[in-house]
């Protein structure tokens, strides 16, 4: 890609998300990354806390000293809708207990009452189609999504109905300075961003499966 071509950007197709390490970075070992097709939305709004607002006035009641810090972004509150329950996932991200038959996840419990909320510290990324004049990009077809840092908490109990469940996580992202190149190796630029985003060959968009899968050694 010469220029920048002004891509949109549609629809969202894979999630992959990875266990880290007390330091932030990638948990290398077994069943420590998930990658999915399951995912509906994600979503990012940001914690503000606003500058304070400061003056003083003199005896006649004019203000003579005014002045408004910045406002500051904290983190990232996100929300995420999967569409299946999937126990191995819910899991790495929540910090639930699986239930098992024979070794195999058949189910979740939700934490404890009176536990921690949040999971452990898991990075996710995401990768959406690149529009240009209608299609989808011919070259570097992605924009791909990082958060190095992320916890989350199952959301409401989805409603059961005549209808498809859709299951809600609600989570905060923070800036991590030890992601590096992610957990594949495979992410080039800097990561140490909050969020960090830019376009992606269709070579490093993981393949989805069902279950967890190693964390490979960088």
């Amino acid at each position: 890609m010469a220029q920048n071509d002004c891509a949109g950007s549609l629809q969202v197709c894979r999630l992959r998300v990875a266990r880290l390490n007390a330091d932030g970075s990638p948990d290398q070992g077994p069943d420590n990354m998930y990658v999915t097709d399951t995912l509906i939305s994600l979503g990012a709004t940001p914690q503000v806390v606003a500058g304070e607002d400061m003056s003083l006035v003199n005896g006649c009641g004019e203000p003579v000293v005014q002045h408004q810090d910045e406002d500051k972004i904290t983190r990232l509150n996100l929300t995420m809708s999967l569409a299946k329950p999937d126990p191995d996932l819910v899991a790495l991200m929540t910090g639930a207990t699986l239930i098992t038959d024979a070794g195999d996840s058949i189910g979740f419990q939700y934490p404890a009452l009176n536990s921690s909320v949040m999971g452990p510290a898991v990075s996710i990324e995401a990768w959406s189609k690149a529009i240009v004049g209608g299609k989808v990009a011919t070259d570097l077809p992605w924009w791909r999504w990082v958060y190095p840092f992320t916890e989350w908490r199952l959301a409401d109990a989805p409603t059961l109905e005549n209808a498809p469940l859709a299951l809600a996580l609600t989570g905060r992202a923070l800036e991590n300075t030890e992601w590096g190149n992610g957990p594949a190796n495979d992410w080039a630029y800097a990561s140490d961003r909050v969020l960090n985003v830019a376009r992606d060959e269709t070579a490093n968009v993981p393949d989805a499966s069902c279950g967890a899968v190693a964390v490979p050694a960088s």
